[in-house]
């Protein structure tokens, strides 16, 4: 008996499935994913907001990483805290976005390294596995141009940021990511090479305070910034309806014959289990609900679409995720539940650590 429970655990707990009728795919190496990319018809990227790997799966193939690059000393992160945080992401051609959330931490304390939106290119020619190589040079002061910029003042957005302020104790906590301040977790591409900017939070109250508004960000001119290093150019922001809710992910939908829209993923801005899907047609058109089904423990976070194809995979942030442990020594220390489980970000092997994805057809 002794000998058949060391055997049982030295493998690692994968998170059950109980979603009839869902195809549901585990994957290992990152609990937090936040956000993802197609690289090819086989393979794709994920980013997780708990560290500044990127990581390369195989859609149908093996459930570890495939390959993976470190991003630390490209975006050269403060040393004491490191975590970009990386919320989103968007493909253009054979370059892709990266954001992280622009936000503070729990506390409501700024962080250097989570305002960065930078840019890897693809690198396919005599590989079976995508590579992705860095290219420009991270942009780290939209936050500041969130705040001046006169597209966006009647947002009020500045509110949500104080970037620079000096705060006291009970103004930063205010300013936290699930409080107040201000969060972002989508990216899109956008219309002539431009990108689309989703906010978790804050979403923006109507005039007549009767609508609650999912703020999403126009910027025209990412190659310029990253490349070339010019200032940011706004377009002006797209309000949308979504229930009262913000925006988690928003990846754009392309047909075989050309035609583009969106799917978004909404949530609340606290972490609060309530999740709804949209439709979007761009423009002034508005959000059309869309049912998709899903584990109940399922918190999506992340969504690309499977090339030329009307499949989408979504993924999950399964960071909190309890997982039983064979000995509090696999758990990262003052992180083991009292019930003797252990949260599934905070396993001390990374190569436990799962992420789950569904598949669904448009």
């Amino acid at each position: 008996m002794k000998r058949y429970l060391a055997i049982l655990f030295a493998v690692c707990w994968v998170i059950p499935v109980n979603a009839a009728g869902i195809e549901v795919r585990t994957f290992f190496g990152l609990s937090d994913a936040s956000a993802g990319v197609m690289l090819d018809d086989r393979h794709f990227v994920a980013a997780n907001d708990e560290n500044n790997t990127l990581r390369i799966y195989a859609l149908h193939g093996p459930s570890q990483p495939v390959g993976q690059v470190d991003l630390d000393a490209f975006l050269a992160v403060d040393a004491e805290h490191p975590e970009a945080d990386i919320e989103g992401a968007a493909r253009v051609d054979n370059r892709i976005y990266w954001i992280t959330s622009h936000g503070r931490n729990k506390d409501g304390k700024e962080r250097p390294s989570r305002y960065a939106l930078f840019a890897t290119d693809i690198v396919t020619e005599g590989r079976d596995v995508p590579a992705l190589k860095p290219t420009g040079k991270p942009y780290r002061r939209l936050a500041y141009d969130i705040m001046f910029d006169a597209h966006l003042r009647f947002l009020g957005l500045e509110k949500a940021l104080r970037v620079g302020q000096s705060l006291d104790k009970s103004e930063r906590k205010a300013l936290a990511p699930k409080e107040n301040g201000l969060n972002i977790e989508g990216l899109a591409a956008g219309p002539n090479g431009s990108l689309l900017v989703g906010l978790r939070n804050p979403t923006y109250r109507d005039p007549g305070g009767k609508k609650q508004r999912a703020i999403l960000l126009v910027l025209q001119n990412p190659d310029a910034m990253l490349i070339r290093g010019q200032p940011v150019q706004f377009g002006e922001p797209i309000l949308l309806d979504a229930d009262g809710l913000g925006i988690r992910s928003i990846e754009q939908i392309r047909s075989a014959a050309g035609q583009m829209q969106y799917l978004i993923a909404a949530g609340t801005a606290n972490g609060k289990s309530r999740f709804a899907f949209f439709k979007w047609a761009g423009g002034d058109a508005p959000l059309q609900p869309f049912r998709v089904e899903q584990p109940d423990d399922f918190t999506p976070e992340a969504m690309f679409q499977v090339p030329l194809t009307n499949t989408f995979w979504i993924l999950s942030d399964d960071g909190t995720i309890e997982k039983p442990v064979a000995s509090p020594d696999e758990c990262l220390p003052g992180e083991l539940l009292k019930n003797g489980m252990c949260p599934n970000k905070y396993l001390v092997d990374p190569g436990c650590r799962t992420f789950r994805a569904i598949q669904i057809a448009l």
